[in-house]
C-alpha cells in the first residue's frame, strides 16, 4: 500500500504540475496576443492615415466651386469670453465663445456660399490652422463613403471592414481632436477601430471598423505558437514516459513478488518428493517394498523433470533478454514431430486424455525442431493441466501461403477475455478458482511466445471461461 500510494502522489504531482505549465504557456501566448493586435492595430492606423490622404487628395482635384481657385471668398473670426455662476455649486467659470464666418462670392459679386460657426468651450482654442483647409474641402466636395470605401478596398484586399459616418456636437468636438484607435473584441477575433476627423469644424468623423482574420494573427504568432505547442507536446511526452515507467516498474515489482512467491511454492514440491525418496532408501524395511520405491523414484523423477523444465525456460527466457535466441533450421515432417511429443505427455492418472490429430503425413515444414518440440509440448502440457477430468484436445496443422499454421484446441477452464492478453507476459498466471493449485511458475506460454517470434512468427489466443482455449500459431516458410 505505501509503494501505491506514493505512484499515486507521484502521478498527482505530475499532473498539477502538467496543468499549471500548460496554464502558464496559455496565459503567456493570451497576452502575447493582446500586444500583437496592439501592434497590428497601430500598423492598420497608418495604413488608414495614408489611405485619407489619398482621399483627400482625390477630393481636391475635384471641381471646388466655393474655394477653389478664381473664387473670392473670406474668412473672419472673431471671440470673445464670459463669465457663468452655477446654481448649486456658487462658483464662477470662463468659457469663451469662437465664432467663424466662411463667405464665398462668384464673379458677378453674388453670395454663393455663406455660413456661420459658434463653438463655446472652456478654453480658448484661437485660430486652427489646417482645419479651415478641411472645411473648404468639405464644403466644396463632401466626404463619401463610396470613394472612400472604394480606395479602402483596393489598399487591404484581405481585410474586411465596416464604414460609418456621424457628427459630433460642437461642445464635445473640442476634447476629441485627435485621431483614435483602439482595439476591441476578443484575442482571435479582435475588432480595430478607427476614428478620423475629416472636418473639424463640422465636427464630422469617419469610424473604420476593421476585422483581422485569424490566419493573419497566426502569421503573427507562429513562432511563438509553435514553441509553445512543441513544449506542450514535449511535457506530454515526457509526462507519459514517466507514467509508462513508473507502471512498468509497479509491474516488475508485482512480477518479481508473485514469481519470488511461485517458485518457493513450486520448488518445494521437488525437495519433498527427493527428500521422501531419500528417507525410504535409508529406511531398510521400506527398500525392499519394490512397489513403494518404484511410486517414489517415479514422483522424484516426475518432479525433477518439471524442475529441469522450469530452469530450461528460465535459461531461455534469460538468454532472450541479453541476445536474439539462436535458431538451428531444418526441414522435417510436422507429425512424427508431433505424435512423439504426444507420446511424451505426462498424464495424471486422474484425467482421462483423447487426442486427435489432423496433420497430413506428407506436411513439411522449415524450423528449428527441438524448439518447435518445445512449443508443441508446452500448449499439450497446458492444455492437460488447466482442464477437468475429461480432456479432449485437437491438434491441427496446415500450410497456407503465409506459412504454418498450427492449432492446440482444449475443452479446459479456458482464459477470462480480460487476460488473454496478459498470459503472454513472463511470470503472470490467471486467477484460478479458490481451493484449486495448479502447478506452474507463468512462463508457459511467454516461453511459446519467445520460441514463435524467434522463428518471426505470431501467437495468438481466444476461448471463454468453460469453453476451453485455441492457441494458434503461424510461422513463415522461406523467410527464415
Amino acid at each position: 500500500m505505501d509503494m501505491e500510494r506514493r505512484i499515486k502522489i507521484i502521478w498527482m504531482l505530475s499532473l498539477v504540475a502538467m496543468f499549471v505549465l500548460t496554464l502558464g504557456q496559455g496565459y503567456w501566448l493570451w497576452n502575447l496576443c493582446r500586444d500583437k493586435n496592439r501592434e497590428l492595430g497601430i500598423e492598420l492606423h497608418h495604413r488608414l492615415e495614408q489611405l485619407f490622404l489619398l482621399n483627400d487628395s482625390v477630393r481636391s482635384r475635384q471641381h471646388r466651386p466655393y474655394f477653389g481657385e478664381g473664387t473670392h471668398y473670406s474668412i473672419a473670426f472673431s471671440s470673445h469670453s464670459i463669465f457663468r455662476k452655477d446654481s448649486v455649486s456658487l462658483q464662477t467659470s470662463q468659457q469663451f465663445v469662437d465664432t467663424y464666418r466662411f463667405s464665398s462670392r462668384d464673379s458677378l459679386g453674388q453670395v454663393v456660399y455663406d455660413d456661420s460657426i459658434v463653438i463655446t468651450t472652456p478654453v480658448q482654442q484661437g485660430w486652427m490652422g489646417t482645419t479651415m483647409d478641411d472645411y473648404k474641402l468639405e464644403a466644396d466636395v463632401p466626404f463619401t463613403l463610396q470613394r472612400f470605401d472604394s480606395l479602402l478596398a483596393v489598399s487591404l484586399p484581405a481585410l474586411r471592414f465596416a464604414t460609418r459616418l456621424y457628427t459630433l456636437p460642437c461642445t464635445e468636438w473640442y476634447q476629441n481632436q485627435v485621431d483614435s484607435v483602439s482595439v476591441e473584441g476578443s484575442c482571435l477575433r479582435p475588432v480595430i477601430r478607427v476614428r478620423h476627423f475629416y472636418s473639424l469644424f463640422h465636427g464630422r468623423l469617419v469610424e473604420v471598423r476593421l476585422f483581422p482574420s485569424l490566419s493573419t494573427l497566426v502569421q503573427r504568432l507562429w513562432e511563438q505558437l509553435a514553441g509553445s505547442l512543441l513544449m506542450i507536446f514535449f511535457l506530454g511526452i515526457c509526462f507519459w514516459l514517466q507514467m509508462r515507467v513508473i507502471r512498468k516498474q509497479r509491474r516488475i515489482e508485482e512480477l518479481r513478488s508473485s514469481f519470488t512467491g511461485t517458485m518457493i511454492h513450486e520448488l518445494k514440491r521437488p525437495v519433498q518428493t527427493l527428500k521422501m525418496c531419500v528417507a525410504l532408501m535409508g529406511d531398510r524395511a521400506l527398500r525392499t517394498d519394490e512397489q513403494t520405491m518404484d511410486e517414489a523414484v517415479h514422483d522424484s523423477v516426475v518432479e525433477l523433470d518439471n524442475l529441469s523444465s522450469y530452469l530450461r525456460k528460465l535459461r531461455d527466457m534469460t538468454r532472450a533478454d541479453d541476445e536474439q535466441l539462436q535458431l538451428t533450421l531444418s526441414t522435417f515432417r510436422l507429425r512424427p514431430v508431433v505424435e512423439k511429443m504426444l507420446a511424451q505427455q505426462s498424464i495424471p492418472p486422474e484425467k482421462q486424455v483423447t487426442f486427435r490429430v489432423e496433420v497430413p503425413d506428407a506436411l513439411t515444414v522449415t524450423a528449428d525442431v527441438m524448439h518447435l518440440s518445445n512449443i508443441l509440448g508446452n500448449l499439450l502440457e497446458n492444455a492437460i493441466k488447466y482442464s477437468d477430468h475429461e480432456v479432449e484436445v485437437d491438434i491441427r496443422a496446415e500450410m497456407r501461403t503465409d506459412g504454418l499454421h498450427l492449432r492446440v484446441n482444449d475443452n479446459g477452464i479456458g482464459i477470462p477475455v480480460n487476460e488473454q492478453e496478459r498470459v503472454f507476459d513472463k511470470f503472470y498466471r490467471c486467477h484460478r478458482p479458490s481451493g484449486e493449485d495448479v502447478p506452474g511458475i507463468g512462463l508457459g506460454l511467454s516461453y511459446v511466445k519467445l520460441l514463435v517470434e524467434a522463428h518471426r512468427g505470431t501467437v495468438s489466443l481466444s476461448g471463454r471461461p468453460s469453453e476451453g482455449t485455441q492457441v494458434e500459431i503461424t510461422i513463415p516458410q522461406n523467410k527464415q
